[in-house]
């Protein structure tokens, strides 16, 4: 009978060690987190979320707690003649690298509206969805469950034909907030969008009635909304004439207006403007600054694109329109919170093209001079968009991200989607997610997942149809994602609602046509053919197999390592 040899008892304490490390190993290895093995602290390479099959724009993105990411556009789809619809396009991700196809969750007979979706995640396991077709829907669903028969009959938030942009948001208490811009007429501003509030204290079933929050008699437009830490409700918005089509006259100068709510959204301060710039015309009437350049796209130096499914090179490029004079104004504000106390907003200061940012360390009473951001520069040399606007969010750490359109020095001539952080006293070094050459990237929107998982989409016009031109656009709508250096949060499991329990959200088409005052009721409406409908499985079981194989690679070689030192000490 063989026996073991004598060790002495420094080859004993050699053998435990190695083995005591290979199950080190092995615990330390199942112990990862799934998403640590796809993902890094750079940018991914961006991904295409919308069909070729559709001209897709306007996205809005959302991560709920337990990491699941949730992403919506606008769109139109056609079922033959006479039958187009206004639609909204929905997918979700498990972790930011596997998305399914998207598919429509809601499709209203067309008006010809952008639908504009936007989004917004709870602890208890919704999705809360607002969206318009002139007038301004919400509606909400399980976040596991998202689709049409899950969809909460919709409630009609902005009176009939007369609303644009929405954002919701919620306090600690609960209580959901939402804004919107919906056209007043008056005698001293004809077809000007205000920003009214709503708020509801029975997760959405509810609205209470709305407060016009902006009362100066001028437009509105991109309103944007941050509840901080001690629930005080900050909005800030584009101001100036008009406010449909996404947009503010162009002739007239363009303002940056902030007001606040201390008492949950009872009363409201009165709008103060912010982005005041010693440049700036003091007077009611604008005074025309030299006008801005506008780079024709035949001047660009390549007629390709990075990252889109075809480079756009037709001949039949239209011209931009003609540069004019730029009056001093202030557009595509963006409004964060972070973790001291402070608030931040950035905005686009013209016609100098640059990035500027103020910072409230009083809860918005009071607010810094307005600062340059370094080696950051607009888009509107290149393009001239009045429909774009900036976007922030908040990681774990307490950091501001602040995404946007532009350049990272002033003689560039191509656009890039960018991404720069304030840490609370200076804004980091801004970063390229992509760079393109004659298609324009436009409304990035952002989201921080499990507390360190940045989430990005944008669309981006293709260089035929920037600025119109014959035949169909082909808008895409692209995603990317990196991890930040802030701690991460450990998922959690969000409850379920049976399906049954919540109504189907579409509306019929009688409804829809003319909508009433009142929360229209829930219906069946048929999807749209060109829709793909598909399980929502976005990561399967061989996906974990991966995982776990990876991760025990390196006790699987510790061990080896163990056996062969036995053997070599039995010989």
């Amino acid at each position: 009978m063989k026996t073991w040899p004598t060790l002495g008892c420094s080859g004993c304490w050699w053998v435990s060690s190695l083995l005591l490390a290979a199950v080190f190993t092995i615990f330390s290895a199942s112990a990862l987190p799934t998403n640590a093995g796809p993902l890094s602290q750079t940018w991914s390479e961006p991904q295409l979320l919308s069909p070729d099959t559709q001209s897709s724009w306007f996205p809005d993105i959302a991560a709920d707690a337990s990491g699941r990411v949730h992403a919506v556009w606008s769109t139109s789809l056609s079922a033959g003649i006479g039958q187009a619809y206004d639609v909204v396009m929905y997918t979700a991700s498990q972790d930011g690298v596997v998305w399914p196809p998207a598919r429509d969750i809601v499709a209203l007979p067309s008006k010809g509206a952008v639908t504009r979706p936007s989004l917004l995640t709870d602890t208890a396991g919704k999705l809360h969805v607002t969206y318009r077709s002139y007038t301004v829907y919400y509606t909400q669903a399980p976040a596991d469950t998202v689709g049409p028969s899950t969809l909460l009959a919709a409630r009609q938030i902005s009176t009939p034909d007369n609303g644009y942009f929405s954002r919701t948001a919620i306090d600690k208490e609960g209580r959901l907030h939402l804004i919107y811009t919906e056209n007043i007429q008056s005698l001293d501003c004809q077809g000007c969008f205000h920003v009214f509030y709503r708020q509801s204290d029975d997760g959405g079933l509810t609205w209470k009635q709305p407060l016009d929050i902006s009362v100066i008699a001028s437009g509105a437009a991109k309103p944007q909304l941050v509840i901080d830490e001690q629930d005080g409700i900050h909005v800030v918005w584009e101001a100036g004439l008009g406010g449909d089509l996404g947009q503010l006259s162009p002739t007239f100068a363009t303002q940056i207006k902030y007001t606040a709510s201390y008492d949950r959204g009872q009363t409201w301060s009165t709008p103060v403007q912010l982005g005041s710039l010693p440049t700036a015309a003091a007077t009611s009437e604008p005074t025309l600054a030299p006008p801005a350049t506008s780079t024709p796209l035949s001047r660009l130096k390549t007629p390709a694109v990075t990252n889109t499914p075809a480079a756009a090179t037709s001949a039949a490029t239209s011209a931009p329109p003609a540069a004019t004079a730029v009056p001093h104004s202030a557009k595509n504000v963006a409004l964060g919170a972070n973790g001291r106390g402070q608030l931040v907003v950035a905005w686009l200061g013209l016609p100098e093209d640059r990035v500027y940012y103020q910072v409230s360390g009083d809860q918005g009473h009071s607010w810094s001079a307005p600062q340059l951001i370094d080696s950051l520069w607009g888009a509107w040399t290149v393009y001239q968009g009045r429909t774009d606007d900036y976007a922030m969010t908040t990681d774990s750490a307490g950091s501001v991200h602040l995404v946007l359109v532009g350049r990272t020095a002033e003689q560039q001539n191509t656009l890039s989607v960018l991404h720069t952080t304030w840490s609370g006293s200076a804004w980091d070094k801004p970063e390229a997610v992509t760079t393109l050459t004659g298609d324009v990237p436009e409304w990035p929107r952002a989201t921080v997942g499990l507390g360190n998982h940045l989430h990005l989409v944008w669309f981006v016009r293709d260089q035929p149809h920037i600025f119109g031109g014959e035949g169909a656009s082909q808008y895409r709508v692209w995603y990317a994602e990196r991890l930040l250096p802030s701690p991460a949060l450990s998922p959690v499991q969000l409850p379920t609602a049976p399906a049954s329990a919540v109504p189907s959200a579409v509306v019929t088409q009688s409804q829809r046509v003319t909508p009433g005052p009142t929360p229209t009721p829930s219906a069946t409406f048929p999807t749209a053919p060109q829709a793909i409908a598909t399980p929502e499985l976005v990561y399967n079981e061989s996906d974990y197999l991966r995982v776990v194989a990876k991760s025990l690679l390196p006790a699987a070689a510790g061990i080896l390592l163990v056996v062969v030192v036995v053997r070599l000490l039995r010989r």
